[in-house]
């Protein structure tokens, strides 16, 4: 098995920042029609990290904050931008954030996912980890039912209209 780079790695900028402004625009456009915090953010593997980096440059030109934010089987490098953006703007009314990871992953390494969450713990972001026995680099029923928990309790219903949902 190849894998992913380890986090000692530096990520491909070019690529991420096409991917972060993308998607900051997509959010800009939806806060047209609903609050910020009813936004979540997040997706599996370098998904995950792209949301991660989203968010975090989000928050750095927002005063609002988004809804939650998940990565699933995914971390951060060390070098990432983000740290460098909670450096220069200190990461208050972070929204909650959801990560999880397979136990015997062996594309990108749990540890590796539990060394990004603890740095942001470190920096006070309100993240929560979870490992889920005997899942590799994949999504199975339990992670599902898990961030389906953390979606309920973190999305605002009431700003969607029944034919968003």
């Amino acid at each position: 098995n190849v894998g992913a780079k380890p986090p000692t790695r530096s990520y491909q900028t070019t690529t991420v920042e096409r991917s972060t402004d993308r998607l900051l625009k997509i959010i800009k456009e939806e806060t047209k029609r609903r609050d910020p915090g009813s936004i979540i953010i997040g997706g599996f593997s370098m998904g995950g990290a792209i949301a991660y980096q989203t968010a975090a440059r989000w928050h750095a030109a927002n005063k609002t904050t988004l809804g939650g934010v998940f990565g699933l089987s995914c971390y951060l490098n060390h070098d990432s931008k983000v740290w460098s953006i909670f450096q220069e703007h200190k990461p208050t009314n972070w929204p909650p954030t959801f990560i999880a990871h397979g136990a015997n992953d062996d594309f990108i390494f749990p540890g590796w996912g539990q060394e990004t969450y603890e740095r942001m713990v470190k920096m006070g972001l309100p993240a929560e980890f979870r490992i889920i026995p005997g899942m590799q680099h994949d999504m199975v029923a339990e992670e599902i039912a898990q961030l389906l928990e953390f979606l309920k309790e973190n999305i605002k219903v009431s700003e969607f209209t029944s034919d968003e949902l």
